[in-house]
């Protein structure tokens, strides 16, 4: 038999509801899609972390070489480290007797020489002293860089974590490459070289002290996910209840 309320329509049965998504939420929804495609990116960046290392630096002449991509180093007993060989192709070295400097690749300790383009500390001007960075301070392009070989570190020294920003040349692929390095030097003292990190990307800006681990969101970009995912729920429970 047909229900009383259909034949009160005329014999129709009753319409079934549906709830439409207004032309804002659809925005909404949108708006999220794009946050999360964001923050995706952004927890995909290459970064690679050395890890704490906290490596001892000789107050020598030699000090330390760095090599940040193949994870080597090089600490005497001669001058220069010998290709091939741990530290061959070094991308930074930390040395000093009564003060510390900084010296950037040449030609010595690498396979094939090293141009000025291709090598250089983060300073406030083409020829100052590295400077001591901040967290978050971005390292990229737009930094300016002391592109000589022996660079001062007056500014790394104190016996705190200080971090220095730096650009290389990978040489597995001849790319330029930025990263940054945490150090805690006093002269006439060993020093520690604690961590490093470069960007993998080519060409890419890394900030200083990223290690490539969970990206904190903007404030702006945690509000608008969560709003976008609230109003995705919504839309969830009006379908329930129709079905």
């Amino acid at each position: 038999m047909m229900p009383q309320a259909a034949r009160r329509r005329g014999g129709r049965p009753p319409a079934r509801r549906t709830h439409r998504i207004s032309r804002t939420l659809r925005r909404t929804i949108a708006r999220t899609a794009t946050a999360l495609a964001c923050l995706a990116t952004a927890a995909g960046a290459q970064v690679i972390h050395s890890g704490t290392i906290n490596r001892a630096i000789p107050n020598n002449f030699t000090g330390l070489f760095v090599n940040v991509v193949t994870g080597t180093f090089y600490d005497g007993p001669d001058t220069f480290p010998v290709c091939p060989g741990p530290g061959c192709g070094y991308d930074f070295n930390i040395f000093g007797t009564s003060t510390w400097s900084l010296f950037a690749p040449g030609s010595a300790g690498q396979p094939s020489p090293v141009t000025a383009a291709q090598r250089g500390f983060v300073a406030a001007t083409a020829s100052g002293p590295a400077s001591a960075l901040t967290l978050g301070t971005l390292i990229g392009d737009a930094s300016v860089f002391n592109p000589g070989q022996t660079v001062g570190a007056t500014e790394l020294v104190g016996g705190v974590d200080r971090i220095f920003g730096f650009r290389f040349r990978n040489e597995g692929g001849n790319s330029l490459h930025f990263g940054w390095a945490r150090v805690r030097l006093t002269n006439g003292q060993p020093g520690v070289l604690v961590d490093y990190a470069f960007n993998a990307t080519a060409g890419a800006s890394i900030a200083a002290g990223d290690i490539g681990r969970q990206i904190v969101p903007e404030p702006a970009t945690v509000v608008l996910t969560a709003t976008g995912l609230g109003a995705l729920g919504i839309v969830v429970r009006r379908r329930r209840r129709v079905a």
